[in-house]
């Protein structure tokens, strides 16, 4: 076996000429195939992307309870591109194209057999929390799954060559990984740990190129850890309630929360052990037994993460894991099942001919179910997000205002992205966020405009939350209230999705005072 810091001897010949170029192309037919469902479904956004649109009204140091990179970088595709679906797609899009191909960079680097760059590149496709959830609506976890591509890029790249850009690019991986999402801690120090345990890669890594390569990330990071510390509860409350269960004891979360982490684990890679049985079938039991520095290096990185996942979990007494917390854990694994092939000596051009089918049904698949969600929704009973019609309801609601109001008060970030999607020129807030400056005050010639609801049932109460943030407003009154209902898109009529509504004002006294 050749020494880890070495690149496989034929790996040269596989950029741009017998692998990569080929797999960049499917990929891109595969992502703009995606964009283009997109755009063919109705505007009506999911959760993470009216998020999207809902802040990017505004660049700020921090959103809440997510690093502020994605929306950085959405609000400079938004400017370019205007406040579109098109735009959230473009970015999306555009990001898992990035990943995909980092990870194919990384496996053309470990690997010689043609067919095995390939299998490790589109394994990952098989992988639920990857292809299909990033497809139905995340946007932050897009952000992780690219710079945790870029972090296993870069630290190849580190290990083998020693150049101060592969340095440079680990710097850019770490502190951008850090600003995507908060989690990503737990792919960046298991990868660490993994080659401080490694005696031969130790020196490769820890010496002061990569203490640089630290410096430029706490560089990146600064700004927004000096926001983190002046808004430390804003980052902190929401996740780790997403974490509990306050009915539960102590040992009982510990134990469900293990489960979760267990299954969670089986549901990412699952599949894709099953699907990769068709290639590797046949050889399976004698490549599971081989190994070499790579695949040992990239094992240990699951493990230790997985590790540090339950010892998060027995400290805190967290009762629940995500399926998709735990998709950057295993974004490399299809590729650890490629290097353990490779160690085998059982790599075979035709594993990728007998694989390709598995891949090409699943590029299908997974668009034509993101439509048919959608497109078949008065024969189910639970519609989609993109099923609601925002659009018509906003339009019908500021029609019967009169007026175009100073200010529309929005119940959640979801409902306050689709309003700003139809209405780009009307300042959009939610009650908890600080996004914008809300006005002093509101007359009848600019009144405040509030909207919620409650997932669509018919009268919907006002939150508490909306109720105290127009208490700040002495004498604040209602002009008039209403409430919309309208069919879902593709309903044909037979269920209806309501929105309530108040135009609010102040008394001339009152803004005199």
């Amino acid at each position: 076996m050749p020494p880890l810091s070495a690149r496989p001897a034929a790996s040269h010949l596989h950029f741009g000429k017998s692998v990569l170029k080929p797999a960049l192309l499917l990929l891109a037919g595969y992502f703009l195939l995606e964009l283009l469902v997109r755009l063919a479904l109705p505007s009506s956004l999911e959760l993470d992307e009216g998020q999207q649109m809902f802040f990017s009204q505004a660049l700020a140091l921090g959103y809440g309870d997510q690093p502020p990179l994605y929306n950085w970088l959405q609000y400079g595709v938004i400017k370019l591109f205007g406040p579109t679906v098109f735009s959230l797609a473009l970015l999306k899009n555009l990001m898992m194209f990035a990943t995909f191909s980092l990870m194919a960079l990384t496996a053309s680097r470990l690997l010689t057999s043609r067919a095995l760059i390939m299998i490790a590149t589109f394994g990952i496709i098989t992988m639920p929390q990857i292809s299909f959830e990033t497809a139905r609506d995340l946007t932050h976890t897009v952000g992780l799954l690219f710079f945790t591509a870029l972090l296993l890029f870069s630290l190849v790249t580190c290990l083998q060559t020693q150049k101060r850009s592969a340095f440079l690019l680990l710097g850019l991986a770490i502190g951008g990984g850090m600003l995507t999402k908060y989690n990503f801690a737990l792919a960046l120090l298991p990868a660490l740990a993994a080659v401080a345990l490694d005696t031969d890669l130790r020196p490769r890594l820890y010496n002061r190129r990569f203490l640089g390569a630290l410096a430029l990330a706490v560089l990146m990071m600064a700004p927004h850890l000096i926001w983190l510390l002046n808004h430390i509860s804003e980052a902190t409350d929401g996740p780790i309630d997403k974490l509990t269960d306050d009915d539960l004891g102590y040992v009982t979360a510990v134990f469900i929360g293990l489960f979760a982490l267990l299954k969670g684990a089986l549901a990412n890679i699952g599949l894709t052990c099953l699907l990769l049985l068709i290639p590797f079938g046949r050889i399976a039991p004698r490549a599971f037994r081989a190994d070499n520095g790579w695949s040992r290096l990239f094992y240990r990185m699951m493990l230790l993460t997985l590790l540090l996942f339950a010892i998060i979990i027995a400290f805190g007494g967290f009762s629940v894991v995500r399926e998709r917390w735990l998709a950057h854990t295993f974004i490399a694994f299809p590729l650890l099942l490629c290097l353990k092939v490779e160690a085998s000596g059982l790599a075979d051009e035709r594993q990728w001919r007998q694989f390709l089918p598995v891949v090409l049904v699943i590029m299908v698949l997974i668009p034509a179910v993101i439509a048919e969600r959608v497109v078949t929704m008065s024969y189910v009973s639970n519609p989609d997000k993109k099923n609601v019609p925002y659009a018509p309801a906003i339009n019908r609601i500021l029609a019967q205002a009169g007026r175009p109001p100073a200010l529309i008060l929005a119940s959640d970030d979801q409902l306050a992205g689709n309003i700003h999607l139809v209405r780009p020129d009307l300042p959009v807030l939610t009650p908890k966020s600080a996004l914008l400056t809300p006005p002093d005050h509101f007359s009848a010639d600019k009144p405040l405009l509030v909207i919620w609801r409650d997932d669509g049932k018919s009268n919907p109460l006002m939150l508490k939350a909306m109720k105290d943030w127009l208490r700040h407003y002495p004498g604040l009154s209602a002009l008039s209230t209403g409430e919309i209902a309208l069919p879902y898109f593709y309903s044909h009529g037979k269920a209806l999705y309501s929105f309530s509504f108040g135009l609010y004002t102040q008394p001339a006294e009152q803004v005199t005072d």
